[in-house]
């Protein structure tokens, strides 16, 4: 199988032409990687567009690709750099922490995640106020709501009275203990 890698060429933004571009290309393992394409001659396609195709290509390997616009070009657009990684699939299932930059939109989803999963704690708690087991301790004048096992105590509360005297009667308060 083959891949055609391509690259743009510019000078201060304006596509070049008449280059003499080469690339280079590494095949990534992880016992040591290996420049598989020294310096091949890449053919130009118009426009400020080169491109070489990668007879040896196997869709299974890593591959990093550096090409060389040459001498000709300002050292700061003279290189480009890629991976046969960077596609739809990898970005899709990359982990969102893996794209933290600042004002990223993986920062962005990084902190809904992190919102959404704070909101759903919050409404478990609330839950289990609501639904798991309590009982009033009239010698206490205490509230207890229990977790999930109706053992183990959530929260306790003291009940006091409209006169803020504890009472288990007539309950207008609960203060957390």
């Amino acid at each position: 199988m083959s891949k055609t890698i391509s690259s743009l060429f510019t000078t201060s933004g304006t596509p070049t032409i008449g280059l003499s571009p080469t690339i280079r290309i590494w095949k990534v393992i992880s016992g040591g990687d290996t420049l598989v394409v020294t310096d091949a001659p890449m053919i130009e396609v118009g426009d400020g567009f080169y491109k070489y195709v990668f007879a040896a290509y196997d869709p299974l390997n890593d591959y990093l690709f550096r090409t060389d616009g040459g001498e000709e070009l300002p050292a700061s657009e003279r290189y480009q750099r890629a991976s046969n990684r960077n596609d739809a699939t990898e970005t899709w299932a990359a982990q969102t922490s893996d794209n933290n930059d600042p004002d990223s939109f993986g920062e962005a989803v990084n902190d809904i995640n992190i919102n959404v999963n704070a909101a759903l704690a919050v409404l478990d708690v609330l839950l289990k106020y609501q639904s798991n087991r309590t009982r009033v301790d009239r010698d206490a004048n205490t509230l207890t709501i229990y977790e999930d096992d109706g053992v183990s105590i959530l929260q306790v509360f003291d009940l006091l009275n409209d006169l803020g005297v504890p009472d288990s009667e007539c309950i207008y308060e609960r203060l957390p203990q």
